[in-house]
Formats: structure tokens, C-alpha cells, sequence
């Protein structure tokens, strides 16, 4: 009897699961979320003493705003990377490629070209991090001769241009500036007091 319970219980706790979550299935966000309404619900960027959160959150606000809000501030911390190294090495970027999970998303992809206003590549591999280390320790080893082999390598699976409207590249960069405040709200909002004591 108490092994009965024991999986209703664990199933019940499992269905719970499954509700809480945000995201089931990547590659049914870009749909999802590239149609909705802005919402001023921005996450900030990475930071030791920062707190997570959403601003803005009103009885309409979805899970897919939600998520909406979290790629966007992917998109935003990349853009804020960006235009710090072309700050600080006074360097002119030409086109950006990604990779990883995220970069299979459209909608961050598009958004990243249309506030930087460049090309933004994705190839059909996009675990590049792995496929540098390889690509390295094939050089090492003499499987390849030099880098030239390895750029004929390189297969782009699509190349997102930017939309050319003004207005809307106003509005993401609008977004983006309020997407800061946040940041600066969220910034560290924990700070330790002393060793034993964490004050929020």
C-alpha cells in the first residue's frame, strides 16, 4: 500500500513539474514569443551580488513573455559586449557568428542583427566551443596542415540580415535602455554585511 502512494505521490509531484516549467521545448520558442506584445519585463545581466527577477509582471503577462524577456536579455548582454569592445579597442565589427543551443533560435539571432546592424551567421554546427578545441588538436597533431583547411570547413546554415527600419530599430534599442535600468535595479542588491550575515 505505502509503494502505491509512494508513486501518486511522486507522480503528482512530477505533473507539478512539468506545469512549473517555463520552456518544454526549444524549438517552439521562436514562434512563441516573436509575435507577442513588448512587455517591461526585463532580467539582468550577470552579477555576483545581483537578484533575478521580472519588472512589470501584470495579470496578462505570459510564460512566453516571460521567456520572450530572458532571450532578450541574452540579446542585450551580447550587444552591451559588443559595444564595449569596440570601445575599449576602438575595432570595427563587421558581421557576427554564433553558436550553441541559443543561437538555434531565430528570434535572438534576428533581434542581435537588427540592433547591431550586421549580418549575424549561424553554421550548421553550432557547438563551435567544441569544435574549436578539435580543430586545435587536429592542427597539433598534423591532421590538418593550417588554418585555411579548416575555414573550408565552415558551412553556414543561415545568415540573418538586418530589417533596415528605423522605427523598429529605435524601439529595440528604447527596449534595450529600460532592459539597463533593470539591470542597474537588480545590481547588486545582495551584498554581504559580514561573513556570518547577508543583508538584502
Amino acid at each position: 500500500m505505502r509503494q502505491i502512494e509512494d508513486r501518486a505521490r511522486k507522480q503528482e509531484e512530477k505533473e507539478n513539474r512539468k506545469k512549473e516549467r517555463l520552456l518544454k521545448k526549444g524549438s517552439k520558442l521562436k514562434n512563441k514569443v516573436s509575435t507577442l506584445k513588448e512587455e517591461t519585463c526585463k532580467p539582468p545581466l550577470s552579477d555576483d551580488l545581483a537578484a533575478t527577477g521580472f519588472l512589470g509582471l501584470k495579470p496578462t503577462t505570459t510564460k512566453n513573455h516571460l521567456m520572450r524577456a530572458i532571450l532578450e536579455s541574452i540579446v542585450y548582454t551580447v550587444v552591451a559586449a559588443c559595444n564595449t569592445l569596440h570601445y575599449n579597442k576602438h575595432s570595427e565589427i563587421k558581421q557576427i557568428s554564433v553558436d550553441g543551443g541559443v543561437s538555434n533560435n531565430d528570434f535572438v539571432c534576428q533581434l542581435l542583427a537588427d540592433i547591431l546592424n550586421l549580418n549575424v551567421l549561424r553554421y550548421t554546427s553550432y557547438e563551435r566551443t567544441i569544435l574549436g578545441a578539435t580543430f586545435l588538436a587536429g592542427l597539433n597533431t598534423g591532421i590538418w596542415k593550417n588554418t585555411q583547411d579548416l575555414l573550408k570547413m565552415r558551412e553556414i546554415q543561415k545568415i540573418f540580415v538586418p530589417d533596415g527600419s528605423v522605427c523598429q530599430k529605435e524601439q529595440h534599442l528604447h527596449n534595450m535602455e529600460t532592459w539597463l535600468k533593470a539591470v542597474k535595479r537588480f545590481a547588486k542588491w545582495k551584498y554581504i554585511h559580514n561573513k556570518q550575515k547577508i543583508i538584502l
